[in-house]
């Protein structure tokens, strides 16, 4: 292999490796954005679910803290992909690192999951 050969497969896997921080920054502002929505929107409207029972609030109380953990996970993992890139490695996929971006996509499915269910309990219990 010559120099050329070893230049090329390094500017190939650089590439590469810039298109998979890449749409992990996306994923993660995506999550980001769709978890601060659900906490805003759910918050600004709290106050005209008061006459219904308090049990499905608990589903509301877990969507939220679960939706801040998917916030705070995806923000650590913006910022592990932005020292990686500085740094020139490919660290942000591993460890700590990897398990904040897995950690972000389970909050944001368990919060999103569990509002649903909420919002569907209020659907379809009466008011006391």
């Amino acid at each position: 292999m010559d120099l050329a050969d070893s230049q090329s497969s390094e500017g190939e896997e650089s590439k590469h490796s810039s298109g998979a921080s890449d749409a992990a920054i996306e994923l993660m502002k995506l999550l980001i954005t769709l978890s601060a929505g659900v906490l805003a929107l759910s918050g600004t409207f709290i106050l005209q679910f008061r006459a219904h029972p308090w049990w499905p609030f608990i589903l509301l109380a877990v969507s939220w803290i679960a939706l801040v953990i998917a916030i705070v996970s995806a923000l650590t993992s913006i910022s592990a992909i932005v020292k990686s890139r500085l740094h020139g490695d490919d660290l942000w996929s591993t460890g700590k690192r990897k398990r904040a971006a897995q950690t972000s996509k389970v909050g944001f499915i368990v919060g999103i999951a569990c509002f649903g269910i909420f919002a569907l309990t209020i659907l379809f219990t009466r008011a006391s």
